[in-house]
C-alpha cells in the first residue's frame, strides 16, 4: 500500500510522539525520581549535619561540666585516706595518739575491707500559705513553696570504698578525752568514731573503749590534656 504525503507526515508525527513518550518513561522519569531521592537524602544529611554541629557546639559546655565533676571528685577524694597497708595504718594512728594526754592500750587494726557507703537525705518541711504565695508578684518563690510539696531529692546509687576498723582501750580525764575527740573531728578526714564506751564517768578519770573506722580511696588520676 502506497502512503500519501499526508499519511507519511502523520506517521512521522506518531513516531516522534512515541519516541518522546518512551524517552520520558525510560530517561526523564527515572532521572526525576532520582532527583527526588537525592533531595530526600540531602534533607536527611542536612539534618544529620545540624545534629553534629549542635554536638560540636556543646563540646565546650560538656568539657566544662566534666572539669567541674572532676574538681568535685578531687575535693571529695582529698577527704579520704590513701590506700595503706596495716603497718601504715598503725603508724598513722600512732601519730594521732602520741600527741594526746589520753593513755591507750590493746590497739587492734582490722585489714582493709570493701565497705558500702550510703547516702542520707533530709527532707525539710515546706512553710507556705496562700497569701504568702499570692504576695510573690515577681515569681521569686521556689516551686516547693508554691506547690507546698518538698523538693524531690534523687539519691545516687550507693558506692563502695575500702575501710579499716581501729579499736583501743583508753584512760583519760574527761577534758583530755574531749580534746582527743575534738582532734579526731578536726582532722577533716574520713576518720569516723563509730562507738565509744565509757566507765567511771563520776570519777576524775574515765576508762573505756573507742572504735574508729577509717575510709580509704585511691587518689584520682589527673585529667588528660587536650
Amino acid at each position: 500500500m502506497k502512503l500519501t504525503y499526508r499519511d507519511k507526515v502523520v506517521l512521522i508525527v506518531v513516531i516522534i510522539i512515541a519516541i518522546f513518550g518512551l524517552g520520558i518513561f525510560f530517561l526523564i522519569k527515572p532521572a526525576y525520581d532520582e532527583i527526588g531521592i537525592n533531595k530526600t537524602t540531602l534533607t536527611a544529611k542536612e539534618q544529620e549535619k545540624e545534629t553534629v554541629d549542635a554536638r560540636i557546639a556543646s563540646i565546650p559546655d560538656m568539657k566544662k561540666q566534666l572539669e567541674d565533676i572532676y574538681d568535685d571528685g578531687v575535693e571529695i577524694s582529698e577527704k579520704f585516706l590513701p590506700h595503706q597497708k596495716t603497718f601504715e595504718i598503725d603508724r598513722y594512728i600512732y601519730q594521732i595518739l602520741k600527741n594526746n594526754k589520753l593513755s591507750w592500750q590493746s590497739l587492734s587494726i582490722s585489714d582493709m575491707a570493701v565497705t558500702p557507703v550510703t547516702f542520707y537525705t533530709v527532707t525539710e518541711s515546706v512553710f507556705t500559705y496562700p497569701l504568702y504565695v499570692a504576695s510573690d508578684l515577681k515569681g521569686e518563690l521556689p516551686e516547693s513553696v508554691i506547690t507546698g510539696q518538698p523538693e524531690q531529692i534523687v539519691t545516687p546509687e550507693p558506692q563502695s570504698v575500702a575501710s579499716s576498723v581501729v579499736s583501743f582501750d583508753f584512760k583519760a580525764t574527761k577534758n583530755d578525752l574531749k580534746v582527743f575527740l575534738d582532734r579526731i573531728y578536726g582532722l577533716d578526714k574520713t576518720v569516723i568514731i563509730e562507738s565509744i564506751s565509757i566507765a567511771g564517768y563520776d570519777t576524775t578519770e574515765v576508762t573505756g573503749t573507742i572504735s574508729m573506722r577509717l575510709y580509704f580511696l585511691n587518689e584520682l588520676s589527673e585529667m588528660p590534656e587536650e
